[in-house]
This record gives structure tokens, sequence and C-alpha cells, in this order.
């Protein structure tokens, strides 16, 4: 057992306030924690959340050395199907040309404006500011009034091409910008056998609304939230929680690259009112009291899945700063049901009650935001209903420890990391 003096109280407003702790000093705090118990959890240093440049850390030690998802199958289905995303900065087209799905950098090799913008279907991509043209494989295939420019050869000019790989069991594409990284199939090995034991299906699934939202809180926050159900108690006291009780919720195991959490239904539905009755159906399709009816993922960094028996939602998280993190919420559902006569129903009440949800959600994680500023906010502990969310805490602390052990990286030098490119 840890020694008492590590849940101590300490004196929140020393060095506080009046002065803004180093880098150094927070990822010292960040990685010296190794506990690896969650009977002993602790959270994150509040400035972790807050902190600019260790958000900058965060840029380098996790989303540009580990895969992260861009999108669904479904949204390249044809050849020329293509859809705009934009990574840390670097704009990218996601493409099906003639040889599978490709993940380019939307820049053109010529003056730099993007090739595609939104989504559609294309037999090529057009620069609008000076027409230079690419094929769906990137390469330069027109590139008017060029003729006098001395040794300009179209042939030795493409898009860059991200590395990228489909993991085909969940209908994900992801990208890396890493060039050393293994696999994300092979990363994710447990999670696919996980999904063809359980019949998940996403892989036959089809995107059907796409909800985009920017939201003025950490990035972790959202993740954290995401993926337990103790929050129910108070976010969700009057909507979810007597449907789905947080003390009947449960986290598994870590699986380093993934975790996972489940809400089951309450035992006592007879106990529910007309309203709460009316939630804990949505929810039931056909299950039973006590039933396991939504199973929360959080893929490490920035990729988080809910699965419902016959959809589910994917939510791709892109931080753009500590306090700022914008995301895309992709709905998918069986596609012998998006056909079905009731189909626009389902997806109107699915709409209304994921919003409902979400905004309840939101308010928590602005408040959150409002609350790790303050010079009270110190270290917390975890309840084992909030495993998944220690779980991406010690995710963080390794990865931190890692980089700062391979670059020496400090308060006043943080290297770059490279973008791969194929």
């Amino acid at each position: 057992m840890p020694p008492q003096s590590h849940f101590a109280e300490q004196s929140p407003l020393t060095g506080r306030i009046g002065s803004n702790r180093g880098l150094e000093q927070l990822i010292g705090e960040v990685v010296e924690d190794t506990n690896e118990r969650i009977e002993f959890g602790r959270t994150l240093p509040a400035q972790a959340y807050t902190s600019p440049d260790f958000f900058q850390v965060e840029m380098e030690a996790l989303f540009k050395t580990d895969w992260i998802c861009v999108g669904h199958v479904s949204q390249v289905a044809k050849v020329g199907d293509y859809f705009t995303y934009n990574l840390l900065n670097e704009p990218m087209v996601v493409v099906r040309a003639r040889e599978g799905i490709k993940v380019h950098s939307s820049v053109c090799r010529h003056r730099w404006a993007p090739v595609a913008t939104g989504s559609g279907n294309a037999p090529a991509f057009s620069c609008p500011f000076h027409k230079w043209t690419y094929d769906l494989d990137g390469k330069l295939v027109g590139a008017p009034l060029m003729h006098k420019a001395e040794c300009f050869d179209k042939k030795g000019i493409s898009l860059h091409e991200f590395r990228s790989e489909v993991v085909e069991e969940l209908g994900l594409i992801f990208v890396t910008f890493s060039s050393t990284i293994n696999s994300i199939n092979e990363r994710l090995a447990t999670l696919i056998a996980r999904s063809k034991s359980r019949g998940w299906d996403l892989k036959d699934q089809v995107v059907v609304d796409i909800d985009p939202q920017s939201n003025n809180y950490n990035w972790k926050a959202q993740a954290e939230t995401y993926a337990e159900c103790y929050h129910h108690l108070g976010g969700h006291e009057t909507t979810i929680e007597k449907a789905l009780p947080a003390a009947m919720s449960s986290c598994e195991e870590d699986k380093g690259t993934w975790t996972m959490s489940h809400a089951r239904l309450t035992d006592q539905p007879a106990k529910l009112n007309a309203i709460e009755q009316d939630v804990y159906n949505a929810f039931a399709n056909g299950a039973n009291p006590g039933d396991v009816v939504l199973e929360m993922i959080i893929i490490y960094p920035l990729t988080l899945i809910a699965i419902f028996k016959d959809s589910c939602d994917v939510r791709l998280l892109r931080p753009l700063a500590a306090d700022l993190t914008e995301s895309t919420a992709l709905v998918t559902c069986r596609r012998e049901h998006q056909q079905s006569e009731d189909f626009p129903q389902w997806l109107a009440d699915y709409e209304h009650g994921s919003r409902m949800v979400n905004d309840e959600d939101n308010a928590i994680n602005r408040m959150q935001q409002i609350g790790v500023s303050s010079a009270f906010a110190t270290v917390g502990r975890f309840s084992h209903l909030e495993a998944c969310a220690f779980h991406l805490a010690d995710y963080v602390r390794k990865g931190v420890r890692t980089y700062t052990q391979d670059t020496g990286a400090t308060a006043e030098a943080a290297p770059k990391a490279s973008l791969a490119v194929q």
C-alpha cells in the first residue's frame, strides 16, 4: 500500500497563486505516479488540463506517436468517394482509390491551397488556385502552363500520403504520424477478437449522421466522462441514472491500447415512473433487467466508441488547445435498419436522446474546466467505477514518461516530432 502521505491533504495555495509552476515540475508530477491499481488510483494533476506547455508535450508524446481514427469505411464506400479531415493542423483528404483507401495531405504541391474541401465523389482533385490536378492516388496529372518551367516533371510530384490502415473488423480508418509504431491491427488484436465474439458487426454498419462539435474544455475531460457511468449519479440524475444506474456499471482491466466500461439496465424496472420507463425501453431494445446494453470504449488516445445493440456512436476527438477540443460524432447503424420504414423515427429519437445526454456531459465538462484552474484543484481520487478514466491517465503518464526519457524534453526545449509520410 502506498504511504499515507500520498493521500495527504496539500495546502492548495502553496506555489499556485501568483506563479505558474514550470513545465518540468508538472511533467515530474505526472510521471512520478507509477500506481497501477485503481484501489489507490489518483487523477493527473489539475494543471495537466490547463497548461498550454503540457498540451504541447501531449501533442508530441501522444498524438503524433500513436494511431488516431479519422472516419468509417462507409464514408468512402465507392471509388472516388472522399471526405476531408483536419488533424493536428494537418489538412487531409481520405479517399477510396482504385486499390483501397488512402489518406493524402490535401495541400497542393504548388502553392499550398487545399485541393479538396467537404466530402463527395470525384475522379480527381483539382486545386482551386491554379488548377493543378491530382488523381485518386495523389499523383500530379495536370499542371497548366508550366511548360516554361525548366526541369519541371509532374511525374515526380504527388500529394504527401500519410501512413494509414483500415481496421476491417471495426470498419474504422486510422492515421499515424509515426513511421515506427507497429500496426494498429496488431495493437487492437484483442478488441478485434472481442468484436467478432460479441457480433458487433461494426464493419457492415453505415454512417447515418455526423455531428461536429467544438467545446471549451480539455480533451481528457471529454474522454474520461464518455467512458464512465459514475457521473450518472449527478450529471444524468434526472435522465438516465434510474434506467442505467451508476452502481450497476463496471469497468474492465486496461488492455494497454484500449479500455472498456459497461452500462447495465436497472434490475428493478417496476420502480420506474412513466418517463424513466421510456428511457429504460429506449436502451433495452429487447434486453432483460440487469443486462449490459451499452459498452463504452476508449482507443487511446482520441477515439471513443459507444456500442448499442444495433447501432454505434464513434467520437473522434481533435484537441486544438489545452482548453479547446473539436470532435466529430459518427452515428452508425446496421444497413438493413437504415432501409426499414421506422428508420426516420428511430434516427430522430436517437438524435434527441443523444443531444440530451451530450448537453449534460458538456455542462459538466465545462464546469470541470473552470474548476481545474482553481488554486484549490489538487490531485483527486478515483472510484472503482472510474477505472477507464484511471487507465487513460495511466496512458498519459506512460506516454509522457517515455517521451521525456527519449528526448530529454523540458520546459525550455521540447523537440518537435516529424510527420511520417509514405
